[in-house]
């Protein structure tokens, strides 16, 4: 629809659709819509080649937001093996990231920058929690040491010293549990 009018999507409109579906805690639509936009190959008007999407720290910020706030919405008791998978792509993605691995265009997001992302890595950082807790409460010691271990090097991090950020609950209780690791 947006091509029939002549424009083309860039990454602020592929940030707000997802950040829309975040909202609705359609995490399957944001993760759908992020595969698309990797898919999609718009024209650069100047030259009528192919532009392919790089998605910024702020839209995997987004990615991220839909998929916490999709498994905040779920019931912890009847839903826990979708709430973790949904953790789960959080922590695996950002893991992507580190690696330069492809997968889902994670080789395309600046690690440097996400770093100095405190609002990315707070979120990051409360899924690592979430899932340190899953595991070591299902016995996987082997999994909830890796969660451990990324905790703490996340909480290492500069950005989330500098300046204010109000913290809501959930993220000062994550920043207290990975500060005890």
């Amino acid at each position: 629809q947006i091509q029939s009018s002549g424009l083309e999507p860039n990454d602020r409109s592929w940030r707000e659709m997802i950040r829309t579906a975040g909202k609705a805690r359609r995490s399957d639509v944001a993760e759908s819509t992020w595969e698309a936009a990797l898919d999609y190959r718009g024209s650069n008007d100047e030259h009528k080649k192919p532009v392919k999407w790089e998605p910024s720290v702020e839209t995997f910020c987004a990615l991220v937001f839909a998929y916490l706030r999709h498994a905040s919405s779920l019931d912890p008791n009847n839903d826990q093996l979708q709430r973790q998978s949904l953790y789960e792509k959080v922590v695996f993605m950002y893991k992507d990231i580190l690696k330069v691995n492809n997968r889902l265009g994670a080789d395309m997001i600046d690690e440097n920058r996400l770093h100095a992302n405190k609002r990315t890595m707070l979120m990051v950082l409360r899924a690592v929690v979430v899932l340190e807790n899953t595991y070591g409460s299902n016995g996987d010691s082997e999994k909830q040491e890796l969660m451990r271990d990324t905790g703490k090097f996340i909480i290492s991090l500069e950005c989330l010293y500098e300046g204010f950020m109000s913290k809501d609950r959930a993220t000062k209780k994550a920043l207290k549990i990975a500060s005890s690791w």
